[in-house]
């Protein structure tokens, strides 16, 4: 087979049913628009000295700036928000969960699914086939480092927070709220948390738009983050992404613009994984009980910080951390510890919002109180 015939049906969606990578998903970017333009290069070293890793990395997923380098969900493994990260200095990514890693040329092929050959042609734009579907590439993301110090970012994340509001309390939130009434979420708590929906979220991994439930995470009037849970037939069986978020988000603590300072209510908080299990917590305690923040599945560094800040703000007499995995709890209890928190771990697997679903808010009251006895 020659190497026209093979790269040419490599690049054409059309060709159903051949043996070979031609089954794969076409390469992101537009076929009259290489991101090197096309010429006789055959020394590797090179092709990876024209090509800029960022942007190529960025036609696959959305990235953020993070310290010298750029992170965002692995676009091989589908794993986390941060996992995957790209250096610009020295050219190279890798993934902190399925452990690949390499130059531009590998990235291309392992997404691809090609040889380092056949990757290094796509990206000197050699054997495209013209009759192949030109593919418009992912807009690169303007990223705020400091998100909550942009003006124009909070403009923007309140414009997709508003929208996605209108669109859940309109005919075509049908769907979104059929979700939320299954996760046993009422309409009151999706309002209190300014819960959205977004019809049509673009999934840079699996390059389509699904629908998507919008999260905002807040702090007083400040937004810190906008991320987006996939609620489509990709996410239920557990077949695609689960997540994405707005570029520039920094999800740190989810809840705080509920918390109630009220010195006259009793000082307690509960540290949760999810958003949906924070939910859940609001939604039976009346939030007279204690307050509820979300520190992400992840529990990153930034987030407890965050969590012992809130703590020392709010002086809490009692604190509980509630965590899938006990390793999780006794983690997060360690850095904590001088403030002396309960830590618990999900009965027989069932977090909050399943003990809400399935057992009603009274029961997952008694098992907030159980720690403190």
């Amino acid at each position: 087979m020659g190497r026209k015939y093979f790269l040419t049906h490599l690049s054409d969606p059309t060709n159903n049913g051949k043996k070979g990578v031609g089954q794969t998903t076409p390469f992101p970017f537009r076929v009259s628009d290489p991101i090197v333009r096309p010429t006789q290069m055959t020394d590797w070293s090179a092709i990876k000295a024209a090509v800029d890793i960022v942007e190529i990395a960025r036609r696959y997923v959305e990235l953020q700036r993070r310290g010298r380098g750029w992170v965002g969900p692995c676009p091989i493994c589908r794993a986390g928000d941060d996992r995957f990260w790209v250096n610009d200095q020295k050219q190279a990514w890798g993934c902190r969960v399925c452990g690949t890693g390499g130059d531009v040329i590998s990235l291309v092929a392992k997404v691809e699914n090609l040889t380092n050959g056949q990757a290094a042609q796509l990206l000197t734009g050699e054997s495209f086939s013209t009759a192949s579907k030109p593919i418009t590439p992912i807009k690169p993301p303007t990223i705020a480092v400091h998100a909550s110090n942009d003006p124009e970012w909070q403009l923007r994340a309140h414009d997709e927070i508003n929208a996605g509001i209108r669109a859940h309390r309109g005919p075509s939130g049908d769907f979104c709220r059929q979700y939320l009434d299954q996760r046993g979420i009422t309409q009151e708590t999706a309002d209190a948390f300014r819960f959205g929906f977004d019809p049509a979220r673009f999934d840079g991994i699996d390059r389509l738009t699904r629908p998507a439930l919008v999260i905002p995470w807040i702090e007083g009037d400040t937004v810190t983050a906008v991320k987006y849970r996939f609620i489509d037939d990709l996410a239920a069986q557990d077949k695609g992404r689960r997540f994405t978020q707005r570029a520039g988000s920094s999800a740190v603590l989810f809840g705080c613009h509920l918390i109630n300072s009220n010195p006259q209510l009793p000082r307690v908080i509960v540290a949760v994984e999810g958003e949906m299990n924070a939910a859940s917590i609001y939604q039976a305690t009346k939030r007279d009980l204690c307050d509820v923040v979300s520190i992400g599945s992840k529990k990153t560094q930034a987030g407890l910080d965050a969590l012992d800040q809130l703590i020392n703000r709010e002086k809490y007499a009692r604190i509980l951390i509630w965590t899938d995995e006990k390793d999780d709890a006794i983690a997060a209890g360690e850095r904590l510890r001088h403030h002396r928190p309960k830590l618990m771990q999900s009965p027989k697997g069932m977090d909050a919002n399943d003990i809400l679903r399935l057992s009603g808010p009274l029961e997952l009251v008694k098992l907030l109180a159980v720690p403190f006895r």
